[in-house]
This record gives C-alpha cells, sequence and structure tokens, in this order.
C-alpha cells in the first residue's frame, strides 16, 4: 500500500515525541502508577532518593543512550527514505 511509506515519518517523528515527553514525566508517574509498577524515571529517582547515586548514574546514563540511538535510528531512516 502507497500509504505507509507517506506517513512513515510524521509515525516516526511522532513516536519520538511521545517517547521524549514520556521518559520525563515523573510527577505523573509517581502519583498515578499502581503498587509494583515502576517506570524507569521513578527507579531513576527513587535511586537517588535513597543514596543509590551509582544506580542512579548508570540507569539515567542507559535511558539517555537509549534516547540517542533511537533518534539517530530515526534520522538515518527518514534521510534514506528523502534521498530514495
Amino acid at each position: 500500500m502507497i500509504v505507509l511509506p507517506l506517513v512513515f515519518p510524521a509515525l516516526l517523528a511522532a513516536m519520538l515525541m511521545v517517547f521524549a515527553v514520556a521518559s520525563r514525566e515523573l510527577v505523573t508517574s509517581l502519583l498515578l502508577s499502581p503498587a509494583g509498577t515502576q517506570t524507569v524515571a521513578v527507579f531513576i529517582w527513587r535511586q537517588f532518593e535513597q543514596g543509590s547515586v551509582g544506580q542512579g548514574m548508570a540507569m539515567a546514563s542507559l535511558t539517555l543512550l537509549t534516547g540517542l540511538v533511537l533518534m539517530l535510528t530515526a534520522l538515518a531512516l527518514m534521510q534514506r527514505r528523502t534521498r530514495g
């Protein structure tokens, strides 16, 4: 179908924007998450709160690296689509 290749860049951009917003939304996660459920942002925050700075920094670094890899992959896919 021809529609998917046309909307793919917009879909990819929307997914990245949702990922960026969701990864920084700590307050909502703290207030609305059910017991036993933990998002990455809440885990990082709790590590710093409990004094496990090393674990918090390691998880924050992995989160940043994951976001960077996702954005670079999306950029490469979009550039390939515009060239070809």
